[in-house]
């Protein structure tokens, strides 16, 4: 079977982060890295590979072909940053991206750090913002594919599901997933050619 490998991480800004990240890469064969809070420095991505073209502040969307047993296909696959001190959620930029793709028929995954709650995706209580990003998925058939309620922040004082995991709903079907050690690791699938 063919699949792409891939994996969602948080690296608050850090240089050291960078560099562990893009050696787990190499070493465990990565398609795919969703990305949120990378290193910045100078106003521009450190450390790591970015397409400029598709880098605006808190969002990087790039178009894979994906093999498939029934021919190549694209998939949109992006990163996103939901700022919590903005009322907006999602941001206009992501809502963007979700209606181009509804509107070209293409299947996406966006990896993100929402900064909202709901016991939906495994947070331990809900906030208004998680209210908001929940009616927006479900009003806009955009799936969360996170399982378990695993943090993905972590502090002293508390422990939080804050990343996730979103994909058009005729593609969650399409997505393997599995939580272990803080990692969310994704498999797309060659079942792609079904959809």
């Amino acid at each position: 079977m063919s699949s792409i490998r891939c994996i969602q991480v948080n690296l608050h800004h850090a240089k050291g982060a960078s560099s562990v990240l893009s050696r787990r890469f190499t070493k465990e064969q990565l398609g795919v890295a969703l990305i949120q809070e990378p290193w910045v420095n100078h106003k521009k991505i450190r450390g790591l590979t970015s397409p400029d073209k598709f880098t605006q502040r808190d969002i990087v969307a790039v178009t894979l072909t994906v093999p498939t047993t029934r021919g190549k296909q694209e998939v949109v696959v992006a990163s996103a940053y939901f700022p919590g001190d903005q009322d907006v959620i999602p941001p206009p930029e992501v809502d963007a991206l979700v209606r181009y793709c509804r509107a070209v028929n293409k299947p996406f995954l966006i990896g993100c750090d929402a900064n909202a709650h709901h016991t939906i995706w495994g947070s331990t209580d809900v906030n208004e913002r998680g209210e908001y990003l929940l009616e927006y998925l479900s009003s806009h058939d955009v799936n969360v594919c996170n399982k378990g309620n695993e943090p993905t922040f972590v502090t002293v004082a508390r422990q939080e599901v804050l990343d996730l995991t979103l994909c058009s709903a005729a593609f969650a079907d399409k997505i393997k997933t599995g939580m272990s050690l803080k990692k969310l690791v994704y498999l797309i699938t060659d079942r792609l050619s079904s959809t």
